[in-house]
């Protein structure tokens, strides 16, 4: 049986120039850590977990929500789309997706920019009213940076497709470095309001170093037949992470109606999980998104089988290990983190604690990632979205329970619970789907397709 093509290759298995990639890539995730760490560390250690860090939080709701939905969404189905396309058919799609994220997050940046005083209680209803109009400033600059990180999203994507793996993880440590040096230049004289500033240069040197990766300027072309294509896999998971993601929401209103400080220890440790798993998935699960939409195409089931469980065993690997060190040693290595300036010792405490109650978020989230982008590469875009919906309908009733019996640690212990179900219940999907293909016919497959 002959080998995929080396561009398609899984970069766990692939020829040394695979391995110095995957050691490239490495490079980045550790980078992307240590910045988006300093980043936290910085307002957190120099404000203080408090009424300020809370508005703060609240403000990011609405512009995180509409990134998680919109761009998050089309991603996951663009990059095997583009990979699967002719170079100038690539192209064309690529800067008709850039031009109408582009229009399409500047006007949601202006109407909730606009409206920032009005939606901002109903998203935190415990925020003190003294720091409401310092939150409504950092909604207007989080939404500014929402166009530019959504804008970021179809740049990569177009990236990947292209196996420019480097480039689109390095033009994001330069965005992060950005980012962090304002924060540090900042933070002392306008608090809050630096954290806002940095992440809005992050996302806006990101989208300007990634945008020469879509190339002669094309057009847009909306009626286009891979338009279409992308539209049909987008649709069915739009409604449903429209209604998944509003996990956000419902943990940042119950995280509100705690004492001051909470929501900004939960959020903090949603955000210190969130960056590990973004950065695992593009170390680990997304690189494999284009040799899986290959061997799919091509039927070659078997093959496409051990790239998943080769990724969901290394993803699921580095999580238990980083929550066992979590466990072991937790407690210092906060200490020595954030143990500083305004950072109570107290609130150091709390933070673990919550960091051991999402400890479910954190394995599951990161090895459903791998198990989903399978269904992606496979242009199954509905069976993720429909256990999305089912989840966090369950997820709700858990999380309202879970407050009204232990608080924050009650809605931590239910998130963990729902990102668990998820992962089991995908990864029982796939393996029923997954068609059980014989060497023989693997074989007379590729050598039909090629």
């Amino acid at each position: 049986m002959r080998s995929p093509p080396a561009a398609l290759a899984d970069p766990l298995t692939a020829p040394r120039s695979a391995y110095g990639l995957s050691a490239v890539l490495a490079a980045c995730t550790v980078a992307s850590i240590a910045l988006g760490f300093a980043q936290q560390w910085l307002l957190f250690t120099a404000v203080g977990p408090g009424s300020a860090t809370d508005a703060y939080v609240a403000a990011m709701s609405v512009p995180q929500f509409g990134v998680l939905v919109v761009s998050g969404t089309l991603v996951n189905a663009l990059v095997p789309l583009l990979a699967a396309a002719e170079p100038s058919e690539r192209r064309q799609t690529a800067w008709t997706c850039a031009q109408g994220v582009a229009v399409g997050f500047g006007a949601f940046a202006l109407l909730f920019g606009a409206t920032a005083r009005w939606w901002l209680p109903l998203v935190a209803p415990g925020l003190d009213e003294g720091v409401r109009a310092l939150g409504a400033r950092v909604a207007r600059l989080h939404l500014a940076a929402s166009v530019a990180t959504a804008l970021t999203g179809v740049l990569w994507a177009r990236a990947r497709a292209e196996s420019r793996f480097v480039w689109a993880e390095a033009s994001g440590v330069l965005g992060s470095l950005v980012g962090v040096a304002v924060v540090a230049m900042g933070v002392r004289r306008w608090g809050v309001l630096a954290g806002a500033w940095g992440a809005a240069a992050k996302a806006m040197v990101s989208a300007l170093l990634l945008l020469p990766v879509l190339g002669t300027y094309h057009a847009p072309r909306f009626r286009a037949r891979p338009i279409a294509e992308l539209v049909r896999r987008v649709r069915p998971l739009l409604g449903a992470a429209a209604y998944a993601k509003t996990d956000v929401l419902l943990d940042r209103f119950l995280a509100s109606l705690a004492p001051a400080g909470t929501l900004s220890l939960y959020s903090l440790a949603q955000m210190l999980y969130g960056s590990g798993h973004l950065v695992l998935s593009r170390a680990v699960s997304v690189p494999a998104v284009t040799a899986l939409a290959q061997h799919a195409r091509e039927g070659r089931w078997g093959a496409f089988r051990d790239v998943t469980r080769r990724r969901a065993g290394v993803m699921l690997a580095v999580t238990l290990l980083a929550l066992a060190v979590l466990i072991v040693a937790g407690r210092p290595l906060l200490d020595l983190a954030f143990g500083h300036g305004r950072f109570a010792a107290s609130q150091v405490s709390e933070l673990r604690t919550l960091l051991l109650l999402l400890g479910g978020l954190w394995v599951a989230g990161a090895v459903g990632q791998v198990v989903a982008n399978s269904f992606y590469a496979m242009g199954d875009t509905r069976t993720p979205a429909r256990i999305a919906v089912v989840g966090f309908t369950a997820a709700i009733l858990l999380k309202l329970a879970g407050f009204q019996l232990a608080g924050v640690a009650g809605v931590a212990i239910a998130a963990s619970l729902y990102y668990v179900g998820n992962l089991v219940w995908l990864s029982l999907r796939l393996g029923a789907i997954t068609p059980r293909a014989t060497a023989a016919s693997e074989l007379n497959s590729v050598s039909i397709g090629r």
